[in-house]
């Protein structure tokens, strides 16, 4: 499958908007920098943290009540790129050829940050990025057919519907299975969610995920 999860980071090209932790990632720990996916196409909305952070790990709050933060863009693209960097898929492109998959769903805020658990000794650190697309109805029959891995797509195509399709995420699974479980469960709660993935024979299938 090749789908795995960290939450990420916003690029440098833009005009606004984490980091060290234990040896083992906790997926307590999730939130996203910059904010919640827009709710249509042609809405945008200024920075947010769609998920607060406690001790317990993430509380879904109100959207009234989410505190704004500014982060600079050019360390959150530094974030998840260094994130892919290390994933074996990515491995060998350069940041150049990661841009086409980064740098739209930072712009459209379609993207989250898992982090670890922060010691008295070690900082919370990056550990796991997940990034989505909004597509309409064409972009989704084209996805269904798809032989991309990752999924390629156009920048107008990254937001231009309701139809949720998880790109990639990377990341340790325990951090995937917990970061997409509290995504069905608030950023995408009642919307049609589709994931691509590749067996070890190379056969790629679509599957719609759902809240447990």
């Amino acid at each position: 499958m090749f789908v795995q999860l960290k939450w990420g980071a916003a690029g440098m090209f833009f005009k606004s908007k984490k980091e060290s932790a234990p040896d083992r990632p906790s997926t307590s720990s999730l939130e996203s920098p910059i904010g919640t996916p827009a709710p249509s196409p042609s809405t945008s909305q200024p920075a947010v943290d769609p998920l607060s952070t406690d001790a317990s790990g993430p509380t879904p709050v109100a959207r009234s009540k989410r505190r704004n933060v500014r982060r600079d863009p050019a360390a959150v693209f530094g974030e998840v790129v260094g994130l892919l960097m290390r994933n074996k898929r990515y491995r060998e492109l350069s940041i150049a050829d990661l841009e086409w998959l980064v740098v739209p769903a930072l712009k459209s805020n379609q993207f989250a940050l898992a982090y670890s658990k922060a010691s008295e000794a070690k900082q919370a650190r990056t550990v796991g990025v997940a990034l989505w697309a909004c597509v309409d109805e064409a972009t989704d029959r084209q996805l269904m057919q798809s032989r991309d891995n990752p999924i390629r797509l156009k920048p107008e195509q990254w937001n231009s519907g309701k139809i949720v399709w998880l790109i990639d995420a990377v990341g340790p699974q325990d951090v995937i299975r917990g970061t997409l479980a509290r995504l069905l469960k608030n950023e995408f709660a009642g919307r049609e969610v589709r994931m691509a993935s590749i067996d070890a024979e190379g056969v790629r299938s679509v599957r719609n995920l759902t809240a447990a």
